[in-house]
């Protein structure tokens, strides 16, 4: 608004032929925010968020003459378990591919560059400041980029004395960014079962993937379901490269099973952690001999959309399928009886533990090994009653 300037002379007052602007103050209660950086951010990826700056007449600022700040704060204390999965969850000291107080692979992190910790840190807050990018006729254009999952507090600070807009925080979630081979890896680090991690020849075999974003952040099964866009795993493959301790190479091509959530108490906090289960069929032995018997040590790698796991290779030992002598059938007219003297004959079917039949000649049955056949041995088919 316009205000004429006037002076009093003792007798009256003089009209000065001077005109001052007087401007209304900022109106943080008006102020108007916009944008999809106001309820949901992706790790590594660019929010946006706008204010409409507003006076105290409720009329839009018509310039950028206001100071203007975005403060995000996350609370590192409580639970960030609200989007776990409907399925019963698991509890652990630690996720597989984290010690008990990491936060992102690779250094890279919420600390790093993105933001600072208050204080010393134990107070379990960590506050970002936005980047203004551009201003025009009183809309002010912010955006922030997160490296840390989680929920935070949005703040924007209007006029000198850095009022509120709208008088409390908003609620952010930054969800995990999109998946990274790179970052994921097989529980326990091992493929097969037992201690040491042991696959069959012909069998059937799970593995477990820990799923995480390029930052280390864990992706939830929720999370995974929810943004499959970005977390689309369309390829699993479990393959040994040829090498001196093995003729020849070998792939097996994973199946999706189940997603299963974990729960994990880190830095003050329960995190969510997303395994989903693999299954494969381990690809049957090339030339099976009484040799193929013994275990052999291979390293195996895990490769997700057509990416290798960083951490593999995975050492595993591999074997034939054992005689199960359980599973073995005893058949023909000698199982009947026969009287002394008699010769009778008795027909033997070795089968292994994959319930697959099992045939060889001139070797004792402590030498067999499983090869899928129809044919019967002489030399194990007969037997005498004396």
């Amino acid at each position: 608004m316009l205000a004429r300037v006037g002076v009093w002379y003792g007798c009256g007052w003089e009209c000065s032929p001077l005109a001052l602007t007087v401007r209304p103050g900022v109106s943080p209660k008006n102020c108007q925010l916009s944008g999809d950086g106001t309820h949901e951010a992706h790790v590594g990826q660019a929010a946006e968020v706008v204010l409409r700056m507003m006076m105290h007449n409720n009329v839009s600022a018509l310039d950028c003459r206001e100071s203007a700040a975005l403060i995000l704060v996350l609370n590192r204390k409580g639970t960030g378990v609200a989007d776990a999965a409907a399925s019963p969850s698991q509890s652990a000291k630690s996720a597989p591919g984290h010690s008990a107080n990491a936060s992102a692979v690779g250094g890279e992190g919420p600390g790093d560059e993105a933001g600072q910790q208050d204080g010393d840190g134990a107070s379990g807050r960590t506050v970002f400041a936005g980047e203004l990018e551009s201003c025009s006729a009183g809309e002010y254009h912010f955006t922030y980029t997160l490296t840390e999952a989680g929920i935070y507090s949005l703040s924007v600070l209007v006029g000198k004395d850095k009022a509120l807009v709208g008088g409390k925080p908003l609620m952010v979630e930054a969800l995990p960014g999109a998946l990274s081979s790179q970052h994921c890896g097989v529980v326990g680090k091992r493929i097969g079962s037992g201690i040491l991690g042991t696959l069959v020849y012909g069998s059937s075999a799970t593995l477990s993937l820990y799923l995480r974003d390029a930052y280390g952040n864990y992706i939830s099964c929720a999370h995974y379901a929810r943004g499959l866009e970005r977390h689309n795993i369309s390829r699993v493959s479990i393959y040994h490269e040829p090498g001196d301790d093995a003729p020849s190479a070998w792939s097996a091509v994973g199946r999706l099973a189940r997603c299963r959530d974990s729960i994990y108490h880190e830095s003050s906090r329960d995190k969510i952690d997303g395994v989903l289960d693999v299954t494969f069929t381990v690809p049957p032995h090339r030339n099976m001999s009484a040799e193929s018997s013994k275990e052999l040590s291979l390293d195996l790698e895990v490769a997700v959309n057509g990416r290798r796991l960083k951490e593999g290779p995975y050492t595993t030992l591999m074997r034939a399928a054992r005689l199960d002598p359980g599973k073995s059938l005893l058949v023909g007219p000698g199982v009947h009886g026969a009287q002394p003297g008699e010769e009778q004959v008795l027909l033997l079917q070795l089968v292994n533990e994959l319930d697959e039949n099992m045939t060889t000649c001139g070797a004792s049955s402590a030498q067999v090994v499983g090869v899928k056949a129809t044919t019967l041995c002489a030399d194990l088919g007969y037997a005498k009653y004396l």
